[in-house]
């Protein structure tokens, strides 16, 4: 199975290695050795020179980088390994839910093997929205660790990574959807995860902690947000690493203002870098008054990061 993933990556995505590895280094061939060679004649010379210089060859391609938000479950990819995962269970004492033996079996240690025929595959939405690769061994037992106990759990998985080809049915069980080389997993309980966004508007817990729910569920719940588009890559920087959003929403709701839009677009004059800008819109439950705030992330490279901070806007197009 592992040969088959790899043979698969290598012949149809031409991603660059990881940040972690180095490049092999390209084989050395001994110089053959100088020859005469007569001159000729050349027909064609002054054509070719008359036609000017031949064109600069084109720059490759940057990779797409994936920067996304879901869950994790693991696929069996075949009834081969099926049946030898039922040979497993037999010969243990696993007990629990379908689910839990499922976890138990594939995190033991002696059952790495089996462990890695399985397919694990990030859901958005609910929906199978990727089939998660990596080349590092440790983010594969991050993986692993990151399957959550039950299938209710609210365990969430931020992938960061590359797109790849979409998956040909035979790889994982008839799922032909695309692939994603991880380079790093970050696995979380979203109630941990709201917990520990500081309270910087210094108001009522409770109420803090309803309003950064509120906010990470709307940018979640997004429609289409697959962590692929710049936009979409923003949103779900802003989500988990900018906790100025929560604190700045904190504050407008004790002001009785409601969050009506969340605007993600270019950013303006944006120079070589791609960059995107978020437009929060406040609206006052009573007189009607929109505040807009905004802030912008770059995302021209695998990592986004926040470029002006989060400061009051005014929309002069």
């Amino acid at each position: 199975m592992e040969q088959t993933q790899t043979e698969l990556i290598e012949s149809a995505s031409s991603a660059p290695p990881a940040p972690f590895d180095s490049p092999a280094p390209a084989p050395v061939h001994p110089e053959p050795a100088a020859q005469v060679i007569a001159p000729q004649a050349c027909p064609s010379c002054g054509a070719a020179h008359a036609a000017g210089p031949a064109p600069a060859p084109a720059a490759p391609a940057s990779p797409n980088w994936i920067y996304a938000l879901g869950h994790l479950k693991v696929v069996c990819p075949d009834i081969s390994t099926e049946k030898e995962f039922a040979q497993v269970v037999g010969r243990g004492e696993v007990k629990g839910t379908d689910w839990e033996v499922q976890r138990s079996v594939l995190t033991n240690k002696d059952n790495l093997y089996l462990a890695r025929q399985y397919c694990f595959v990030l859901t958005i939405l609910g929906m199978d929205t990727y089939i998660l690769m990596t080349q590092h061994s440790d983010i594969f037992h991050e993986l692993l660790n990151a399957i959550s106990a039950s299938p209710s759990s609210s365990n969430l998985v931020l992938i960061i990574g590359r797109l790849g080809p979409i998956a040909p049915p035979s790889l994982c069980n008839g799922l032909s959807i695309p692939v994603v080389m991880v380079d790093m997993i970050f696995s979380f309980p979203k109630e941990h995860f709201l917990k520990s966004i500081p309270n910087v508007a210094k108001i009522e817990k409770d109420k803090f902690n309803a309003v950064a729910d509120e906010i990470f569920s709307r940018i979640m719940q997004k429609t289409g947000n697959a962590g692929a588009s710049p936009q979409d890559r923003a949103m779900n920087y802003i989500a988990v690493r900018e906790p100025h959003v929560y604190a700045r929403a904190a504050e407008q709701f004790a002001r009785d203002y409601s969050l009506t839009s969340i605007e993600v677009r270019n950013a303006p004059m944006t120079g070589a870098r791609r960059l995107v800008q978020l437009i929060f819109s406040y609206t006052n439950r009573t007189s009607g008054v929109v505040e807009k705030w905004a802030e912008t992330v770059d995302v021209e490279g695998q990592f986004p990061f926040l470029v002006t901070p989060l400061s009051p806007y005014v929309d002069t197009r």
